[in-house]
């Protein structure tokens, strides 16, 4: 997010019986006012060996919300260039969830798009998300107690951040007792461990889990945890056409530590087993991601 800084690894490894060094020089996408610390340098490697040096990433306060890129030069000691190495940097604003997004999980009826929720051309239909109350941009308000701000994007977009680790700076609400997320799983009820990060440097680890958005075709129920946030009769497909079967969202509430505040979340990096998709975090006090 702009205004911070985090720390990215270089590394090198050499595959003949002689020690090499690596000499790197890194440059910014132009114009981001983004720097590295150093800027420069050497990673001296020994024979079949690997080594690394640490780069530190600053994003100034500046710098508008969007994608970037760190390039780092790599030239061996005798002047040969090696291949790239490019590291992509996303800037977002505490509680923009949106750069995140990497799955389009709704449709408009009888519209061909390019959502494709779970893999196979299916996804969610926004009429009938809406008449569960479920708004593109609107606020969904769960029956654990938890306030979500539902995605403002247009159907066939980008919606919705399929798990894989992303940390996720969320809004500063304070008095929050209770944090949730909102979305549901792809081929089978998906569970994985993300990380709460509070204020004041400390985390906790939580078993996020969301059933199945069809529940395997009505095969399953709800796993425990998992409060219904919408169920509409059919989804819709990619090419413009419906499929007659009940499909879910679900909102999945946890009590985090007495008296913190939340600075962020990192999502399960691995799952059990399915696809986790999360469309908004919201709290008991309101929404943490818009």
């Amino acid at each position: 997010m702009p205004g911070s800084s985090t720390t990215l690894t270089l590394g090198a490894q050499s595959l003949s019986s002689s020690s090499q060094t690596v000499n790197w020089t890194a440059s910014t996408t132009s114009g981001s006012g983004i720097t590295t610390g150093p800027s420069s340098g050497s990673i001296i490697v020994g024979p079949e060996q690997k080594s690394t040096q640490q780069v530190q990433v600053t994003v100034p306060q500046s710098t508008a919300d969007g994608d970037y890129q760190v390039v780092f030069h790599l030239t061996t000691s005798d002047g040969t260039a090696l291949p790239d190495v490019v590291e992509d940097i996303g800037v977002a604003a505490a509680g923009d969830l949106s750069p995140y997004f990497n799955n389009a999980g709704i449709c408009s009826d009888g519209a061909s798009s390019s959502a494709d929720f779970d893999g196979d051309g299916f996804c969610y239909s926004q009429q009938q998300l809406a008449g569960q109350g479920v708004t593109l941009g609107g606020t969904v308000n769960a029956s654990d107690g938890i306030s979500y701000s539902f995605p403002s994007a247009p159907a066939g977009q980008p919606d919705n951040v399929d798990a894989g680790g992303q940390t996720i700076t969320v809004l500063p609400v304070s008095g929050v007792t209770k944090i949730g997320f909102l979305g549901s799983a792809t081929n089978g009820p998906s569970t994985g461990t993300a990380t709460i990060h509070y204020t004041d440097g400390t985390s906790q680890q939580v078993a996020l889990k969301f059933g199945d958005w069809t529940l395997n075709a009505g095969g399953s129920s709800p796993p425990s945890g998992n409060v219904v946030v919408a169920k509409t009769g059919y989804r819709d497909t990619s090419g413009g056409g419906s499929q007659t079967v009940d499909t879910y969202l679900f909102s999945a509430a946890f009590p985090i530590a007495s008296g913190k505040t939340v600075q962020s979340v990192t999502l399960p990096s691995n799952t059990d087993t399915g696809e986790l998709h999360v469309f908004a975090i919201g709290s008991d006090k309101g929404p943490l991601t818009n």
